[in-house]
């Protein structure tokens, strides 16, 4: 779990993130008694406990995270599972298959720094339409573009590197190269069937003081 440990201790833009949409949205986002939320990209768990769960109903029935890898489900079942509306299973939002419990199961879906580490949205959005109930709602945050995606762009043209990320395409977001981010996401997002109640898009600038986080975060 030592994954998840790390992405706790120095996953400082998950929480800024969750602390900024939600602050974003205070007024526009109201949450129904009883719901049921899935959290898309869960990782260790600590965004939802942390961020999410202080502002739910306490009627709140179900929060289930997913997320693709091991080491984070396992930190999040060992820290936050013994909460009694707290669930989490192991799940690829793009390749996976929904479960059948999950069909029109949900409330809310909502996702933290998730969707800018795959290109397929689609498949995405397919199967949280899939998971939410008929008039549910989703709160999606991520960048579209980062310096890490410039640096694995400039990198693959590289003949030293390029046998290493020939498909790293497929772990960007689809926005990457994008010249109108609003526009194009907003067609993709109206193309899927959902309705935009909340928009906003800008540009964030962020530093990492702690010089051992490139490494902890990545090995």
């Amino acid at each position: 779990m030592e994954k998840g440990e790390s992405y706790v201790q120095y996953g400082v833009l998950s929480q800024q993130g969750a602390i900024e949409a939600l602050t974003k949205l205070n007024g526009s986002l109201h949450w129904k008694e009883n719901c049921k939320i899935l959290d898309v990209g869960c990782g260790p768990g600590n965004v939802t406990y942390d961020y999410i769960l202080p502002k739910l109903p306490r009627s709140t029935k179900e929060i289930i995270g997913i997320d693709i890898s091991p080491d984070y489900i396992k930190y999040a079942e060992l820290h936050y599972g013994k909460h009694p509306i707290f669930a989490y299973k192991l799940m690829d939002i793009v390749n996976g298959d929904v479960p059948n419990e999950y069909e029109q199961h949900f409330d809310y879906v909502v996702s933290f720094l998730c969707f800018q580490q795959f290109s397929n949205h689609k498949a995405a959005f397919e199967k949280i339409k899939r998971m939410l109930k008929s008039g549910g709602e989703m709160l999606c945050y991520f960048p579209t573009s980062t310096k890490s995606t410039e640096l694995f762009t400039f990198l693959a043209k590289q003949q030293k590197w390029n046998q290493y990320l020939c498909n790293y395409e497929m772990h960007c977001s689809p926005y990457k190269d994008s010249v109108d981010v609003e526009s194009d996401v907003r067609r993709f997002v109206t193309d899927m069937q959902f309705k935009i109640v909340f928009f906003n898009y800008e540009e964030r600038h962020y530093e990492f003081m702690d010089k051992n986080l490139p490494c902890t975060y990545f090995r």
